[in-house]
């Protein structure tokens, strides 16, 4: 699946490959932001949290399990690490890295 979200003027698309469901098709909500994601860095996590960007993707109805995440924003290298956190002011973890 591939949403091409965004927020005011700034492109934020995400990518959710790999889904894995149950027996009811899901209906899966992405909302980008701008601004900071708040909350912690996890041990392990290495340097800050995002400042200007992070995504909230959730399960809206029907059975959603898990998929592969990706974002396509120009200015990511192989230093960042997508993170995720239940709560926006809670303790981000990394995503597994595949």
């Amino acid at each position: 699946m591939f949403f091409p979200v965004g927020r005011e003027s700034t492109y934020l698309p995400v990518t959710l490959t790999e889904a894995t469901t149950g027996t009811t098709a899901p209906y899966v909500g992405v909302k980008p932001y701008l601004g900071p994601a708040g909350g912690t860095p996890d041990v392990g996590v290495m340097g800050a949290l995002s400042i200007s960007e992070f995504w909230r993707i959730e399960r809206v109805s029907g059975d959603f399990v898990g998929a592969r995440v990706g974002v396509l924003r120009s200015s990511l290298t192989a230093a960042h690490r997508l993170t995720f956190s239940p709560i926006r002011t809670g303790v981000y973890t990394i995503l597994v890295m595949y």
